[in-house]
């Protein structure tokens, strides 16, 4: 039988993990921000991205979770918004620097850890 408190649980979880990865983003582009050797190939990789990502926001705002009636809806919004944040990372990972790389690959872990536990949520939803 599916109870709301685990999945509740679950989904401050994971909302908790993205502040910290903002976070992480946050600093990294304070430290970045004031290395960069050259500024012309930083502005023409930054506006490569861009064009990458386009108006995806890496948002569940979107999604209109508070008119969802059915928590199957929910995790299915998750799972979506944990996939693309990969496919995100991924891209990001081909384009970072070696001092950077552990840290975009533990975020990939991450989130592939939040798949794994929204679709054993879903299954027993």
């Amino acid at each position: 039988m599916f109870t709301p408190g685990p999945v509740k649980e679950l989904l401050l979880k994971l909302a908790e993990d993205e502040l910290q990865h903002i976070e992480w983003f946050r600093e990294l582009r304070k430290e970045i921000g004031s290395t960069i050797d050259n500024p012309d190939l930083y502005e023409r990789g930054r506006s490569i991205l861009n064009a990458i990502v386009g108006d995806q926001s890496f948002s569940l705002i979107e999604a209109g979770l508070e008119q969802m009636d059915d928590i199957s809806r929910v995790l299915e919004a998750a799972l979506e918004f944990e996939r693309d944040t990969i496919l995100f990372y991924d891209m990001l990972s081909t384009a970072v620097n070696e001092e950077a790389l552990p840290y975009v690959n533990r975020i990939m872990e991450e989130e592939q850890r939040h798949i794994k536990e929204l679709e054993e949520a879903l299954s027993a939803s």
